[in-house]
C-alpha cells in the first residue's frame, strides 16, 4: 500500500489512512471506527460512510478483487459498509482505490474506468444506521405508508406491497423484516409467511419470493439519504444456489435493483436500471 493507493487485497487497519499526494487529505478509519475522508488543514470531514459504531475496535477496510471497498469485522464476519461497486468482469481485478489532491477517493481500473468515488455517493446521514439482527419495516420511499406483504403460491410466498395505505411514515403497514449480516451484505428474513421455514428473500425470474435460509440471496443497501436505500442482490455467477449464493442471472448486469410494479399487482421484482429507493423504519 502506497501513501495514496490501496490495491486489491490490501487493508487499512484501525487508525490507518491513505494520504493524498499533496498531504492535505486523509482517508481511513477514525478512532470511532468510522470510514471518513477529511481535510487535514481544518480537521473537517469531507465525506463519511455513515456506518455508526457497533464494533469499532476490530474493523478493517479492504479492497476486494471485484472492485468493491468494504468495512468489516473479520473476527465476526460482520459487514459494516460496502461501496456497492463490485463487478463480475476481469477489469475489476485491476481496480485500486486512489486518494487524489482534489479531495476525493476513487476506485479506478487500469483502463481508467471509475467504479466508485466519494462524490458519487450520498454524504453522511446520521438518521439511520443499519444494524444486523434488528427488525425494520420496509417500504418504497415514494409510498412510505405501504409496507411488504406475502401471498401464497404453490410451495412458497411471493412478496408484494400491501394494498393498505393505513400506515404512516413512522409506522408503515405490512410485515416486518429482519436483516442478518453476511459477508457481502445482508440476508432478509420476513417475520411471517405461509410456509414453514420459507421466510427469506430470494430473487427468481418471475419475482422475489420467500425461500429457505439456504436459498436466500445476499442483498446490499446503498444509502440514498436518511432512511432511504437502493437494494441490490449481490452478484454470483453460474446460477449458484446455496448459503451465500447471489443473484440468479448469468451474465450479471451491474445494475439490478429490487423494485415493484407501478401498475397492476405490485409484486416485487429485480429490474435493470429501474431504481426505486426503499425506506427502512426501525421497529420499536
Amino acid at each position: 500500500m502506497s501513501n495514496n493507493v490501496l490495491s486489491n487485497g490490501e487493508v487499512i487497519q484501525p487508525g490507518g489512512a491513505l494520504s493524498s499526494p499533496n498531504g492535505r487529505y486523509r482517508f481511513g478509519l477514525t478512532g470511532e471506527g468510522e470510514l471518513s475522508l477529511w481535510d487535514t488543514t481544518t480537521s473537517a470531514p469531507v465525506w463519511k460512510a455513515g456506518i455508526g459504531n457497533p464494533f469499532a475496535d476490530s474493523r478493517m477496510v479492504i479492497l476486494l478483487p471485484d472492485g468493491s471497498l468494504r468495512v468489516y469485522n473479520p473476527g465476526e464476519d460482520q459487514l459494516a459498509w460496502t461501496s456497492d461497486s463490485g463487478r463480475p468482469d476481469e477489469d475489476a481485478k485491476t481496480a485500486k482505490l486512489e486518494l487524489r489532491d482534489d479531495g476525493r477517493a476513487y476506485i479506478v481500473t487500469s483502463k481508467g474506468d471509475v467504479y466508485w468515488s466519494t462524490d458519487r455517493t450520498v454524504t453522511y446521514c446520521p438518521d439511520l444506521t443499519i444494524t444486523g439482527g434488528k427488525t425494520y419495516m420496509m417500504s418504497p420511499a415514494d409510498l412510505p405508508a405501504r409496507g411488504l406483504a406475502y401471498q401464497s403460491s404453490s410451495n412458497w410466498d411471493y412478496i408484494l406491497l400491501t394494498g393498505s395505505t393505513a400506515g404512516s411514515t413512522d409506522k408503515p403497514a405490512g410485515v416486518p423484516v429482519r436483516l442478518h449480516d453476511v459477508t457481502q451484505g445482508y440476508k432478509i428474513e420476513m417475520l411471517k409467511s405461509s410456509h414453514s421455514d420459507h421466510n427469506w428473500f430470494h430473487a427468481a425470474t418471475n419475482g422475489v419470493y420467500l425461500g429457505t435460509k439456504t436459498e436466500a440471496h445476499q442483498w446490499t443497501f446503498a444509502r440514498q439519504g436518511g432512511r432511504d436505500f437502493l437494494v441490490r442482490p449481490v452478484p454470483r455467477r453460474n446460477n449458484a444456489v446455496g448459503d451465500g449464493a447471489g443473484f440468479y442471472a448469468d451474465p450479471i448486469q451491474d445494475a439490478s435493483y429490487l423494485d415493484y410494479r407501478r401498475s397492476g399487482t405490485p409484486w416485487l421484482h429485480v429490474y435493470e436500471n429501474n431504481t426505486v429507493a426503499w425506506r427502512l423504519t426501525p421497529c420499536s
